[in-house]
């Protein structure tokens, strides 16, 4: 069975400010490398050989690097081109769901640089035959998602508006976990069941589909994670030496 992933590398990266208008995210410089190849050698090197990239900003840019990338690191690299509109994380997956088969595949966010052992993130989520598994984290933030004791996804909250989303109703006693949202997922292909085309966010039908209790957490407790989407992030990233 061949391992499949998808990156998500077509955001335009404004919040980087200066440094995006020259290069796209997925390709600033985090100490030697980029934010994309450093997660293609990462899905490489957890055994998944057929790579989807998602590209806009700068497209042309990161589809050769990408090629590139991928002859160093024998995998295969195809692009999905939403050049002429962002499709958003859910309708960036459907427009591709013939890129993969009947087995479960996983998506990373280009600007995440982690340690998450994918392996056993694969492992774990067919064990559990969830629809998904989101890495999820303990981080201070101000969007959660809420958590029963077996790591189920029940809702989501707002830290900062009090907004509340709950997939299930609430029973009483029941004690749910605030836990942060990683930017990985593992998913099983029937979630194209559930999807159409459009422009949308995975997440938000993420939190529509838990009411089915199928959609599980995978908890990374230890390590290195960054999210390099602001210049305050990337220059943590850059000074940190852990994850080189």
């Amino acid at each position: 069975m061949i391992r499949k992933a998808m990156i998500l590398a077509a955001g335009k990266g404004t919040r980087l400010g200066e440094i995006t208008k020259e290069r796209p995210k997925a390709l600033v410089d985090i100490g030697g490398t980029t934010p994309l190849e450093f997660t293609v050698r990462r899905l490489a090197a957890a055994g998944f050989r057929e790579l989807m990239v998602n590209v806009h900003h700068f497209a042309e840019m990161v589809a050769d690097a990408a090629a590139k990338i991928g002859a160093k690191e024998g995998v295969l690299i195809e692009i999905s081109d939403e050049s002429d509109e962002l499709l958003d994380t859910g309708g960036g997956l459907w427009k591709v769901r013939d890129f993969f088969s009947d087995a479960p595949f996983l998506i990373c966010n280009v600007d995440i640089i982690h340690n998450v052992n994918l392996d056993a993130l694969y492992g774990y989520h067919i064990r559990k035959e969830a629809l998904a598994t989101l890495v999820v984290r303990h981080r201070e933030g101000t969007r959660y998602l809420l958590t029963d004791d077996k790591g189920v996804l029940r809702g989501w909250i707002n830290r900062k508006s009090g907004i509340r989303f709950m997939s299930v109703e609430e029973e009483e006693g029941c004690s749910l976990s605030e836990v942060a949202f990683s930017g990985i997922h593992a998913v099983s292909p029937d979630i194209f069941s559930h999807m159409q085309e459009g422009i949308y966010s995975i997440t938000g039908l993420y939190l529509t589909l838990a009411a089915g209790g199928t959609i599980y957490t995978f908890m990374h407790r230890n390590g290195y994670w960054f999210d390099i989407g602001t210049p305050e992030s990337l220059s943590k990233c850059r000074e940190s030496t852990p994850w080189r």
